[in-house]
This record gives structure tokens, C-alpha cells and sequence, in this order.
């Protein structure tokens, strides 16, 4: 079933938070775009897991959003071959399948590998999407963002949730892509927080391509990090499964609905809604709180793929989250209000 675009989240801006007797609601966090604005040309880059997968429907849903481009890497946790059929499917659900794919499908030498745990049973991520015989596009995805970027109208917002391979490669490569670009929201590092990497201070995204993330993260474009700081604030709740059950049926929540089933180590305290937060961020939403830090990522010796504050000049991080029950209920609205 083909999902509509552009509809209001009327649903999202009437909730009113229940929880501890208080009076906010989710209209302070959610600005409503002036009447006659253009959307926010967004491209993403991302690798599908239930988080990435999460983060692509909320963008793709949102009234306020539109997707012009997806890039994917074999760095990330799906590769190429899954990432672009569960890229596809998800496209055709949202009857956007006219979105460019591209995938890169070289692996760095310096790169890691993601642990055989974190990505055994990621076949189940086809389940429920429509089946597309069709592929990646032929050019690679730097060139693809580059592309993109530079044909907007209005500066893109590029909203990159996996490992940096390809952002690095892109800026790299198409060093004037980064004035068509507004900012680079990024999901990764652990500035003030312990990292998630085993026995490291690292977090995984800028963990498996910590050159990447290095380029990136100094790179000469506005950077906002969403990083372990922000997202330890929104676990997955343990009423999550009802809390989906709870909304209208649609494609997307029927599909979510289903990766928790299948997945349950997403309701297992160990996830969180990590690039989701990312989603609502690059939507200019409020929930997340903001510091200005000076940020580098360390490369090699054995803080390799660490966040540090630095000397250098300060990036736009988030930090904390405001009413994360509040947070919940509207990433959630939103697949359900489209």
C-alpha cells in the first residue's frame, strides 16, 4: 500500500503529555512550517538496521521532509546487496521509488567489520517489504550526494547515521558539495558519556571507519553530532511493542511492528532510538537539548574511533533529550500520520 505525503500531524500537534501531571506537549518541540514553505531537501546516508530503518520512515513521513537521495556503504551493518533491497522495498512502500540509490561497494583496508552478533538474522529486515528486482543506481554515492546537493534549490541537509565511508569520500572528492550543503547531522561518538565499543570509549558508527569520521567531523561544513550523550536519554521503552500496537496500521508501523517482533533484542534494554533521534534533529525539531563543543575523533592507538573535546573549532552537539516519553509518541505518530 502506497503511503500519502505530506500530511499534517495533526494527531502529533493535538497530543498532550499525560505523564508526571505535566502541561507540555508535543507542538512546543515540533515547530509547524510557515504556510507556502518549501520542505527540507534531506539525503541520507545511513546502513538498515531498526534504528537506521526507524530514522529513513520518519524522514520519509514527515510533513516537513523531503528525501532527494539514499547512499549506503558496504561499511555498514547491511552491506550492499541487503541494504539496497531493504532500501528499495521501503521506497516502493512510500511510493518514492523515483529516490536515487547508490551504494559503495568497497571496503577500506583500515576499515572494521561489525561483530557477527550485531548482524546475524538481518535477512529479517525484507520481511514485510515489497519485493524490487530493480538496483542500486550505477554511479557511486559520493558522486550521487555531490549531484544531488549541488542541483537543490536550497541547501541540503545531509543526515548520515551510519559509518562515515562514504560522507568522508564525498567531501573528499567533491570539496564544493559543501556549500550546497546547510549541515552534516551526524549520529555517533561519546563526548561526556562511556562509548558502546567493547572494552573502548568509542561508539560503533565512527568505531568502523574511524578515518572516516575524522574527515568528516573536521571537515570544513556546519556539523551537528547527535551522539551517546543525547541518545542514552531514549532507550526503547519496554512498552514499546503496545505503544505500536496503539496506532493507526499503517505500512510503516505494520513494518516496525513486525522488526520488533523479530528482533528482540530491541526491547531488551540494549537499544535505543539512536538515529531516529537523529531524524527529528536534521527536522529541526526541539527535543534535543545543544551544547557548542570543540570535538575531534582520535585515530589509532587504543583510544582509535574516540570523541574527545579539542582545541579546534566548536560543533553543534546534543546532549540531552526534553520529555523523551513526548519523543516517543511523536516518532511514532509520525509513521502513523502518513
Amino acid at each position: 500500500m502506497a503511503m500519502m505525503r505530506g500530511r499534517r500531524l495533526w494527531i502529533a500537534l493535538a497530543l498532550i503529555a499525560a505523564s508526571c501531571g505535566s502541561q507540555t506537549s508535543i507542538s512546543d518541540f515540533v515547530p509547524t512550517a510557515a504556510e507556502g514553505a518549501p520542505p527540507i531537501p534531506v539525503i541520507v546516508d545511513y546502513s538498515p538496521t531498526v534504528s537506521d530503518v526507524g530514522a529513513l520512515m520518519f524522514l520519509l513521513s514527515h510533513p516537513r521532509i523531503d528525501v532527494l537521495a539514499i547512499s549506503l556503504s558496504e561499511t555498514g551493518e547491511a552491506g550492499c546487496q541487503l541494504g539496497t533491497a531493504v532500501s528499495l522495498g521501503i521506497l516502493a512502500v512510500y511510493d518514492r521509488e523515483e529516490i536515487p540509490i547508490a551504494c559503495d561497494p568497497e571496503m577500506p583496508p583500515h576499515a572494521r567489520e561489525w561483530p557477527a552478533e550485531f548482524i546475524a538474522g538481518h535477512d529479517a529486515l525484507r520481511d514485510g517489504l515489497p519485493s524490487r528486482a530493480v538496483g542500486a543506481d550505477d554511479e557511486l554515492p559520493g558522486d550521487l550526494m555531490a549531484r544531488v546537493a549541488a542541483d537543490s534549490l536550497q541547501p541540503v541537509v545531509l543526515v548520515a547515521v551510519g559509518p562515515l565511508t562514504v560522507v568522508a569520500k564525498a567531501l573528499t572528492e567533491h570539496p564544493s558539495m559543501a556549500s550546497h550543503l546547510e549541515r552534516v547531522v551526524i549520529m555517533g561518538g561519546a563526548i561526556d558519556v562511556a562509548g558502546n565499543v567493547f572494552d573502548s570509549d568509542a561508539e560503533w558508527n565512527l568505531y568502523i571507519d574511524t578515518v572516516a569520521a575524522a574527515t568528516v567531523i573536521g571537515a570544513n561544513v556546519p556539523i551537528t553530532l547527535v551522539p551517546l550523550d543525547a541518545t542514552n536519554a531514549v532507550p526503547v521503552p519496554s512498552d514499546y511493542s503496545s505503544m505500536i500496537a496503539a496506532r493507526q496500521p499503517t505500512p510503516a508501523i505494520q513494518y516496525l511492528g513486525g522488526l520488533v517482533d523479530a528482533f528482540p533484542a530491541v526491547t531488551s534494554g540494549f537499544y535505543y532510538l539512536w538515529d531516529e533521534l537523529a531524524a527529528s534533529v536534521a527536522a529541526g525539531e526541539g527535543f534535543a537539548t545543544f551544547e557548542q563543543i570543540p570535538v575531534s575523533v582520535v585515530v589509532g592507538g587504543a583510544q582509535d574511533g574516540r570523541t574527545i573535546r579539542s582545541d579546534g573549532e566548536p560543533i553543534t552537539v546534543a546532549t540531552g533529550v526534553s520529555e523523551p516519553r513526548l519523543f516517543y509518541e511523536h516518532f511514532l505518530d509520525t509513521l502513523s500520520s502518513s
